[in-house]
């Protein structure tokens, strides 16, 4: 009884401290990361973003994408971000001119790796790294 006792103790703990941490690093990405409330896809750009921000005391950020399929995939390229939604650079580095980096799931999914060659709309980019996005990449709260 006494070792039940402990044990139920000693696993009461350690899940609680498991949670607090997770918790606590969820919300040190999203803080860090800066993690959109809310996202809206235009046609034509907006005009004056810090006239928007400054009035609404919001936070706001153009990011480009471009969509490409080819063999039954689909390849996203974001404009990195500075201000909203900002790159978390897991492994390696943040692309520089000719590179591009790769979320680790779909590297992994293709056989990839950092310095490896990939080609896009026949064009070749090098790996430069890992990132995650916490808009695209993540379940989190928001």
């Amino acid at each position: 009884m006494l070792y039940l006792i402990i044990l139920s103790v000693f696993l009461f703990v350690s899940l609680t401290l498991t949670a607090q941490n997770l918790r606590y690093n969820k919300d040190l990405y999203v803080k860090n990361n800066v993690q959109e409330d809310l996202a809206f896809h235009t046609v034509n750009r907006v005009e004056d973003i810090s006239k928007i921000e400054y009035k609404y005391d919001l936070k706001m950020q153009e990011t480009l994408v471009k969509e490409y399929k080819y063999d039954e995939k689909t390849v996203r390229l974001f404009t990195p971000n500075e201000k909203v939604n900002i790159t978390a650079v897991l492994e390696g580095t943040m692309p520089k001119v000719g590179e591009i980096a790769l979320d680790p799931q779909f590297a992994k999914a293709n056989n990839l790796t950092i310095g490896d060659e990939y080609n896009i709309d026949n064009s070749s980019y090098r790996i430069s790294g890992y990132i995650g996005m916490p808009n695209y990449a993540y379940i989190l709260e928001k």
